[in-house]
């Protein structure tokens, strides 16, 4: 396979990770969102806030924006090129995932 097939793969690859993650992103503003509006209208606080809940949502969100940052930065490496080094280096690494048992 040439470089220029295997690198037009990944970012292909890349891209469609982001695009879940910009999906994962949105929903978790929106479910974050419509919790507070319930809680609001229902005039109750929320209870697993002290126990982390709030913190978990905003936690997961923070997560899945640096999540998306990387892919970004990932995909400014892939346009500027990768060596046949760093190719190399990459097949290893699915290589391994792919020989992993799933979870």
């Amino acid at each position: 396979m040439s470089i220029e097939v295997r690198r037009d793969e990944m970012i292909a690859r890349t891209r469609m990770e982001r695009e879940s993650a910009e999906a994962l992103l949105r929903s978790l503003m929106d479910c974050q969102s419509t919790a507070s509006r319930v809680l609001g209208s229902l005039r109750r606080p929320d209870l697993l806030q002290p126990e982390g809940g709030g913190e978990s949502v905003e936690a997961a969100i923070s997560g899945t924006r640096r999540l998306i940052s990387a892919y970004n930065r990932v995909l400014e490496e892939l346009s500027r090129g990768l060596s046949d080094e760093d190719l190399a280096l990459l097949e290893a690494i699915d290589g391994e995932r792919a020989s992993r048992p799933a979870a």
